[in-house]
């Protein structure tokens, strides 16, 4: 299952976005007043969450995904 859960990280090997990425774009993709609260409240469901290191993986490449998209120095990152 750890293999599979990589491929999700690894776009070139199962052919599609990354869930980190995919994740943000979703987020990104609502008004700017949600976003913040959409950020800090992303509930990881299904098999992928069984998986060791899976949260804290996924929840650090948001977290990076953010930075960027917000910006490294806007106040929403800050957390």
């Amino acid at each position: 299952m750890r293999a599979l859960y990589q491929k999700l990280g690894q776009p070139a090997l199962a052919n599609a976005e990354p869930l980190p990425k995919m994740v943000c774009d979703a987020v990104v993709s609502c008004d700017l007043e949600a976003r913040k609260e959409l950020f800090a409240n992303l509930i990881l469901t299904g098999g992928h969450s069984s998986v060791d290191g899976c949260a804290d993986r996924l929840l650090r490449e948001v977290a990076a995904g953010r930075r960027k998209v917000m910006g490294e120095g806007h106040p929403d990152t800050q957390q």
